[in-house]
């Protein structure tokens, strides 16, 4: 794995050049440049890019990465799934999230959807995707949501283009915006399951 990391790290310092302008540039700082908490940043900036940040951090409870374990339990607890057929499922998810970038970069497509109709598109079908799990734990109901996954599962798409570009309106680069954001998402796929366990225990 080390053997790995340090051959990416020569092959990027040799063959990727540095996109920011050198005007936007900054020295490295370990304390700050790789600090976990990066990401409060995003909330500080502006307004606008505070509301974006808040917003896909909302989308994020709803991955697979975050809700996989309470679907687990779900299935084998109250739809009684047996363990070969909780990986028939997983394994059309799988193929359903496939389809799903197929079709997210299809419908984001101004001529399409657009971003506004796009996210929209996700973020509806994601609410029925859940609703139509948690409404009857049947192994019929519960494939029938998997369809849902193909236009739910691309849902930060479009929020993510406007929170770069907001990043940048304050002098964020790229990379700073990605490596904020990626913080972010882990630590709220981290939290995520168990907020989720405990309103999942309440509801039983």
């Amino acid at each position: 794995g080390a053997c790995f990391s340090a051959l990416q790290l020569g092959v990027v310092t040799a063959m990727v050049s540095e996109p920011l302008a050198k005007e936007m540039r900054r020295p490295f700082q370990l304390d700050k440049s790789m600090s976990p908490i990066s990401f409060f940043a995003l909330f500080r900036k502006s307004p606008v890019l505070r509301k974006l940040s808040s917003t896909l951090t909302l989308q994020c409870f709803c991955e697979e990465k975050a809700t996989s374990d309470l679907h687990s339990i779900y299935l084998l607890n109250d739809a009684h799934f047996t363990d070969d057929l909780r990986s028939v499922w997983i394994t059309c998810l799988g193929m359903t999230m496939t389809l799903a970038g197929i079709v997210g970069k299809y419908t984001i497509k101004k001529h399409v959807l657009g971003l506004k109709g796009h996210t929209t598109l996700q973020n509806v079908a994601t609410a029925l995707m859940f609703l139509l799990m948690g409404s009857r734990a049947s192994k019929a109901t519960i494939f029938s949501a998997l369809p849902l996954y193909t236009i739910a599962s691309e849902r930060r798409a479009g929020i993510t283009s406007l929170a770069f570009k907001a990043a940048q309106d304050v002098g964020m680069g790229k990379g700073e915006f990605a490596a904020a954001f990626a913080n972010l998402r882990a630590i709220t796929v981290a939290v995520a399951p168990l907020i989720l366990a405990k309103v999942y225990a309440l509801g039983r």
